[in-house]
């Protein structure tokens, strides 16, 4: 067995091959290593490999993803939850909700699906599942979730329409029986249940629609011929658009699972139960400071401005992954005063910005800078770390970015 990357879901893989009985190759080297297909009965791609590196083009007839391999042999039903955002927040929401003596967390989220292999026979898998995860078939799955589809990823999957058909293909293994959640909100995935064979359930904002919708300030189930009133909104403490979105997709899951009393976990704020999205960190005299390092595009960026009335000091900039920016700038609401720029695409950034007359904008040389730029100014504020690029020019990852921004902001005096 040949298996392509050796990050964590690699060395799973591996270690999930060996334990019965298989002989394994750990591909890790970049330097030139040439291989026979008759080398190996099967290769295993790694999330991180894309699928157009020459050595997976090389094996395509032998390939499968670590997720697939996962999944291979006996297991409980597979929840799967994809999207732009929002998939860590809603597969802890459910994992939370469900408990853990019944299922058990996998995927994306940095626990490899063949390192739980033994617990998805007994518990429920709730699985994080990123495109990357997606570009080889993936395994049938009995509830497939999407939540929302905007630009990521471009620099590896070259067009929106191939991170679309990427997303989407996560419900191509599933059966009449099955069930598909889509954001009703969402027009990409609207547009998603178009010619789908399995039943369609939908979570709104917007409209009454056959799940889970939300009709002034109530949340409706719909899902037999007479909907039935869940909550309010104020009950709940779901103010915030992206929340309110979260928390229905969890709900929609959790009922077909049979859970259908989740007050314990639906008082709580949902911003909670995931460290660096929309994260506050300490106010110093009138200005707040948040971290949402996990905003690794401009849609979760967009949702973490609109989600602040106060004036925003934004601090953004990495890696842009291929993303237009002109999409950013035309739909930045006006209370964001401020810019302060870093990262390896950050001179893009601020010329994108200046084709659309955003001026209050500084190139800065990193993120002590930004943070000295972003505290100058008069008046109650929030300084907003909210990148919308990924991390890995600069930082480990997006929490190794989140930490050094908290640890900043920790040691500041008087602002």
């Amino acid at each position: 067995m040949l298996i392509i990357g050796a990050g964590a879901s690699g060395k799973s893989a591996e270690a999930f091959l060996q334990q019965r009985g298989a002989k394994t190759y750990l591909y890790f080297d970049p330097s030139a290593i040439e291989f026979e297909e008759s080398d190996f009965d099967l290769a295993v791609l790694s999330p991180g490999v894309s699928i157009n590196h020459p050595l997976a083009q090389q094996f395509k007839s032998k390939l499968v993803s670590e997720l697939t391999l996962g999944f291979s042999g006996r297991h409980k039903p597979i929840v799967a939850v994809t999207g732009t955002n929002g998939k860590t927040t809603v597969v802890n929401l459910i994992h939370q909700i469900l408990g853990q003596n019944r299922s058990i967390l996998c995927g994306n989220i940095g626990i490899p699906v063949t390192s739980v292999s033994e617990e998805i026979k007994r518990k429920i898998p709730i699985a994080e599942v990123s495109s990357f995860m997606l570009e080889l078939p993936a395994p049938r799955v009995r509830i497939a979730v999407i939540l929302n589809i905007t630009q990521d990823h471009l620099d590896r999957h070259g067009t929106i329409e191939n991170y679309v058909r990427h997303k989407e293909s996560l419900a191509h293994g599933q059966k009449r029986c099955d069930r598909l959640i889509l954001n009703f909100d969402c027009p990409t995935t609207r547009e998603l249940a178009k010619g789908k064979r399995q039943r369609i359930l939908w979570f709104s904002t917007t409209a009454r629609v056959k799940g889970v919708y939300i009709e002034d300030g109530v949340v409706w189930l719909n899902l037999k011929r007479k909907r039935r009133r869940l909550y309010s909104l104020n009950e709940l403490g779901l103010f915030r658009m992206h929340d309110i979105q979260n928390f229905l997709a969890t709900l929609l899951v959790c009922w077909l699972l049979g859970k259908k009393n989740i007050g314990e976990v639906c008082g709580r704020p949902l911003k909670q139960i995931e460290d660096h999205r929309i994260e506050f960190v300490r106010a110093v005299g009138q200005t707040a400071f948040y971290n949402d390092s996990k905003a690794t595009n401009i849609a979760a960026t967009l949702a973490a401005v609109n989600s602040i009335s106060l004036p925003v000091h934004l601090i953004m900039g990495g890696q842009r992954k291929g993303q237009d920016f002109n999409k950013f700038f035309e739909n930045l609401p006006a209370h964001v005063a401020r810019i302060c720029v870093i990262g390896v695409d950050k001179k893009y950034i601020v010329k994108t910005a200046a084709a659309h007359g955003i001026s209050d904008i500084y190139l800065c040389d990193g993120l002590v800078d930004a943070l000295e730029w972003s505290v100058k100014g008069s008046g109650a504020k929030v300084v907003l770390l909210s990148p919308a690029c990924a991390s890995f020019d600069e930082f480990k990852n997006y929490q190794d970015r989140g930490n050094k921004f908290k640890e900043m902001v920790d040691k500041l005096g008087s602002v």
